[in-house]
């Protein structure tokens, strides 16, 4: 081979094979084999097709490049697997290698450049492109699924800042407090709760000793329109990407109803209450008012019982007479009763 090619061609560490215009191999370099299909055929006099088949119906292409016709062609990324641990990549370019005198054919001439390193990390920023893609369509996946669910919500979802300040909210609580997101989002939480100072106190509690956050917290909140409604919260924390920093869920059902039901019950219960004390007052004044009359009735019968035949006429008369007003006196009571009673 002509010297000064052998000397381009080191540094690059490239073989070569030469061939006739019957792809019979003329001359090969020293490790060539390394890269042959069938080693052992990659011989001077055998045929270069069988050693490298990717030469097989492209001989056209090269019988162009042998007459001139064509100045190159070349094939990347060939492969072989030999060895599965150990795969091995190569380029092959084919040229036109002039006979050192003008009576000696035209041959051609086959670069061959170790491409393995090359294309392994083709492959493997391939591998992490298609992973990353798939990562970034899973967690596209999971934003819009949560997004589905958090939308789906029957309660109200509020999500803030350390101080308050309002990051996310859900349908369910534009709809219970009458906002629209641009009029919650970046506002502080005081925009519709009254007892802010709650919440407050819960967070800053659970960032200095991380207690427990608190549970059904029950509050008064205002809609957009001024209206006051009964709010349970339960409050957790997660953590944001900044150490130490937390965001603040905050999950609320609207109880305006039940909390009207449980005053009335307690308006309802004391009224209850304030009768019972009445009707007990009214049943002792009623039993003292009854006991003195029935005293004088009892004590006047029992006189006249024992003492008839010893007591004087106007004596009698006279307990006759107390009688007669004690049983007035408990039939005014009796009709008294009837009038409080219809």
């Amino acid at each position: 081979m002509n010297p000064l090619l052998k000397k381009l061609l080191e540094p690059r560490q490239t073989e070569y094979l030469l061939v006739n215009h019957n792809f019979i191999i003329q001359e090969t370099s020293a490790e060539l084999h390394h890269y042959a299909d069938t080693p052992v055929d990659a011989i001077p006099g055998a045929d270069a097709r069988i050693s490298f088949p990717e030469l097989i119906g492209i001989e056209n292409i090269l019988m162009s490049i042998i007459m001139g016709r064509l100045p190159s062609f070349e094939l990347k990324g060939i492969a072989r697997f030999a060895d599965p641990n150990r795969p091995l990549y190569f380029d092959m370019l084919a040229i036109e290698h002039e006979g050192e005198q003008e009576d000696v054919p035209s041959k051609l001439l086959i670069l061959i450049e170790d491409a393995t390193e090359k294309m392994v990390m083709k492959q493997s920023l391939i591998q992490r492109a298609n992973e990353a893609n798939l990562l970034v369509s899973a967690l596209a996946a999971s934003k819009d699924y949560i997004d589905k669910v958090i939308s789906s919500m029957g309660d109200a979802l509020l999500v803030t800042t350390t101080l308050g300040t309002i990051k996310t909210v859900n349908q369910s609580a534009k709809s219970l407090f009458g906002y629209s997101e641009a009029e919650l989002i970046g506002h502080p939480l005081s925009i519709i709760v009254v007892e802010e100072k709650l919440l407050y106190q819960a967070r800053h509690r659970y960032i200095l000793s991380h207690q427990e956050l608190l549970r059904e917290l029950q509050v008064i909140c205002t809609t957009k329109a001024g209206e006051e409604i009964w709010v349970e919260f339960s409050c957790s924390a997660i953590q944001t990407e900044l150490q130490e920093l937390y965001d603040f869920i905050y999950i609320g059902r609207d109880i305006t109803e039940r909390k009207q039901q449980e005053i009335e019950i307690r308006r309802s219960l004391a009224k209850e209450q304030e009768l019972r004390q009445v009707k007990s007052r009214f049943f002792s004044m009623l039993a003292h008012e009854f006991g003195n009359p029935l005293s004088t009735v009892l004590f006047a019968t029992k006189i006249l019982q024992d003492y008839g035949d010893e007591i004087t006429h106007a004596e009698k008369k006279e307990y006759l007479q107390h009688v007669k007003s004690a049983s007035k006196h408990m039939a005014q009571l009796l009709d008294d009763m009837r009038l409080l009673s219809s």
